[in-house]
């Protein structure tokens, strides 16, 4: 049975082919137009092996008549290039040992224009002695799957094959098709072909002929493992007649095989090979009165070593338990086992499971290296670890989560976003953790102290309108005090030095004369009318008792007049002096003032109004 997947992505849209597929799951599928990576998460069992089969039927479902091509992996490794064709099925199917409690499978876009998409996608475990001579630490891809002399084009498991292979009718020249008279058989290996494809068979055309099949691997140096099967299909009563041929590949010998009836018997051969070429030879022996027969054959090629995934510490997946039966239609296939379905939640897993936005990436964040997640950047090691994080202006609110344990962070940038809350105090403690961008946020609270001590961090918080900035405040403390200490000084150090040396400089006044001073206003008593200055200024009273500001300071400019300056009528003083008092004026030129502010260290120019 099948059931929808929705359970094991959360990512894609439905679909529905235009053309229509013999087999009714081929008529719908998944579209991926969003993420670069779109992975299923299945549930699995570690150290369980799995027979997995992806199926893709494009059906014209976007009335384009354009199949697209794209990449498919398996966890974190790569697994085939897809080209699909707009009127047949494709299928890819891979043998692989479960590492852990899921298994997930990835569809990567490889151009822009092209979305992936995924008609069915099936995990059924397999028995442990299936297959046995196939090393478990790797992953190994069906190339060929031939059933000889068959009638239908294909077989498969309405066909009585419990593991759901496809066996594709093949026929071949030169060879005899023969069919066996048995519906069942009395005995099998353990990899349990269905009888429907063993009953089915070629021979040679004459007893003393050889077959020969021919198998293109794609490449050279690969590792294969093939299996292939054999039956009598008639039951030989004449002690006189034998079947007996000899089995090698590549030119080396595996076996001497005499078939049984209904029984089904294999050969098995596994190993490297130099040529790109494989060939499979069945030479009938001396003794031998019936020519070479087979009745199927399997060929698997190993993948490169798998890799170990990112770092843990990037991203764990813990699990819940559920009972389900694993068999999608942008699906999943056919046998009840206990499953866990595993939802990360340390390191990028908080992400995903935090920020709706970002619930949708699931499969190795770093592996393969062409398929990074869009808004990471990781290292290029055997175990990758991430680098960088780029989530700005993605839409996310909310307090950030703990992601202490992703020690390898140089880069994170948050920036644009609604986040809130304190600024994690961990985020300061990463060691290599170089650029911080928060700004543009609505983060509260304070500026870790472990981020602003840290002396090799650039970080930016601007635009955060709730968040203290200590070291800003303490600037701006710092800065009145100083213009204070500084300033205050020197306006009494000036007063004090101006008035030192117009009194040392000052003529001895009349008996009866008390001698005044005014900057900006110049009082005099030779003139009975007086009126205010057209520069008023503020003014310092200055006199041999008081030094006091005018009652009402007004802004100007202080104006000192020149030595012997004629004046038609003298300016009214803000205080004016009784007439029995006499200014006396001080002559005084730039120079001078300049050394009377050296002396009492001020530093500075002065210039006359």
């Amino acid at each position: 049975m099948w059931q929808t997947d929705k359970a094991f992505i959360k990512t894609g849209i439905n679909n529905s082919t235009l053309l229509y597929a013999t087999i009714d799951p081929l008529n719908t599928l998944r579209l991926f137009t969003q993420q670069n990576k779109n992975c299923y998460t299945l549930p699995a069992q570690a150290g369980t092996r799995y027979f997995i089969r992806a199926g893709f039927f494009y059906g014209n479902y976007d009335n384009r008549s354009d199949p697209p091509t794209f990449d498919l992996e398996l966890e974190g490794n790569e697994w085939a290039t897809v080209v699909t064709y707009a009127d047949r099925p494709v299928y890819n199917e891979v043998i692989y040992t479960s590492k852990k409690d899921n298994i997930s499978t990835c569809l990567v876009r490889t151009k822009d224009d092209q979305y992936p998409f995924i008609s069915t996608l099936e995990a059924l475990p397999l028995s442990a002695d299936m297959y046995s001579n196939m090393s478990r630490d790797l992953a190994w891809f069906k190339s060929y799957r031939y059933s000889y002399g068959a009638f239908q084009d294909t077989i498969g498991y309405l066909d009585g094959d419990k593991y759901s292979r496809i066996w594709e009718k093949r026929k071949v020249n030169g060879l005899t098709p023969v069919s066996a008279l048995f519906f069942s058989l009395d005995g099998t290996v353990a990899e349990e072909p269905p009888v429907s494809v063993i009953s089915y068979a070629v021979e040679a055309e004459n007893v003393n002929d050889s077959i020969t099949l021919g198998f293109s691997l794609g490449k050279v140096n690969s590792l294969i493992y093939v299996i292939a099967y054999y039956t009598e299909v008639e039951l030989i009563s004449n002690s006189n007649y034998t079947r007996s041929f000899n089995v090698s590949v590549n030119g080396q010998f595996i076996a001497t095989m005499s078939p049984r009836y209904k029984i089904c018997d294999a050969t098995v051969a596994y190993g490297q090979v130099d040529d790109s070429l494989l060939t499979v030879k069945l030479n009938p022996t001396t003794d031998s009165s019936l020519a070479p027969i087979i009745s199927a054959i399997e060929v698997y090629t190993a993948s490169d070593s798998l890799t170990a995934g990112t770092s843990q510490d990037d991203g764990k997946l813990p699990k819940s338990s559920l009972s389900l039966s694993l068999s999608l239609s942008h699906s999943v296939s056919h046998s009840h086992i206990p499953i866990s379905i595993c939802l990360p939640v340390e390191g990028l897993g908080v992400f995903v499971s935090t920020f709706e936005q970002l619930e949708g990436w699931s499969g190795d964040p770093c592996l393969p290296n062409n398929s990074v997640w869009q808004w990471l950047a990781c290292s290029n090691t055997d175990t990758p670890r991430v680098t960088a994080i780029n989530l700005s202006r993605y839409g996310l609110d909310g307090s950030l989560p703990n992601f202490s344990q992703m020690q390898a962070l140089q880069t994170i940038d948050f920036g644009g976003n609604s986040l809130d809350g304190h600024i994690p105090d961990f985020i300061g403690n990463l060691p290599h953790l170089v650029v911080l961008n928060l700004q543009d946020n609505n983060f509260s609270g304070n500026i870790p102290k472990d981020i602003m001590m840290n002396k090799r961090l650039a970080y930016n918080v601007t635009g955060n309108p709730h968040l203290h900035n200590p070291e800003t405040e303490k600037r701006k403390r710092l800065a009145l005090i100083i213009g204070l200490s500084v300033g205050i000084p020197s306006g009494v150090l000036l007063i004090l030095a101006v008035v030192y040396f117009i009194s040392r400089r000052r003529p001895l006044p009349n008996k009866g004369q008390i001698p005044a001073f005014q900057f900006g206003n110049i009082q005099s008593g030779s003139s009975g009318a007086q009126e205010k200055t057209q520069h008023s200024a503020n003014s310092v009273s200055v006199s041999t008792n008081t030094i006091k500001p005018t009652p009402t300071p007004v802004a100007g400019n202080v104006g000192l007049p020149m030595n012997g300056a004629n004046t038609n009528q003298a300016p009214q003083a803000t205080n004016p002096a009784p007439s029995s008092l006499v200014m006396a004026t001080p002559d005084m030129d730039m120079e001078e003032l300049n050394e009377l502010f050296q002396l009492h260290g001020i530093v500075g120019t002065t210039g006359r109004a």
